[in-house]
């Protein structure tokens, strides 16, 4: 007979407020659960959450970006996880639950007029270096924030991504 709103609220506090995560991730998931999940399921008991509850959920974030549904998906399905392992139901209404439509993203390289631009503003940016070394490795913006100069092998000519996207 546990309220569900109870319960997230439990499970945020136990798995997320304190674990060992960026604040960013505590932030991402505080507003999974308190913006979105807890004020939908607020009313519902743990016992009383279907498959169709769940999918309905999900589906009110139609034409939203498809990372940011999957983690909400994502997110609720952990928060059901727990409640099975802790015995308070018997299975998880939010497996199955497809995502909506969502804007697929679309990602082009860089024409050489771009390319040209990159090259000629390197010159006299202060971060033009840096610039061609995204361009140069393919490094993402935080593949290249997070290096630092032990990274690189300027005897082999070897940098390495320590920290990455995935």
């Amino acid at each position: 007979d546990m309220p569900f709103k109870e319960f997230a609220d439990n499970w945020y506090d136990l798995n997320i407020k304190n674990a060992d995560v960026s604040a960013k991730t505590k932030s991402d998931y505080k507003g999974y659960v308190y913006t979105h999940i807890i004020p939908y399921f607020e009313s519902y008991r743990l016992c009383d959450i279907h498959e169709d509850d769940c999918q309905r959920f999900i589906n009110l974030y139609k034409g939203y970006s498809k990372p940011y549904v999957s983690k909400l998906r994502m997110t609720l399905r952990r928060i059901l996880k727990r409640a099975i392992k802790q015995k308070l139901i018997p299975d998880n209404p939010a497996e199955d639950v497809v995502l909506p439509e969502v804007p697929q993203g679309k990602r082009r390289p860089i024409t050489d007029e771009e390319r040209k631009l990159i090259f000629e503003t390197a010159k006299t940016h202060y971060a033009g270096t840096m610039f061609l070394t995204m361009l140069y490795c393919g490094l993402r913006p935080i593949e290249i924030r997070y290096l630092k100069w032990a990274d690189i092998d300027f005897e082999n000519d070897v940098l390495t991504v320590t920290k990455s996207k995935t």
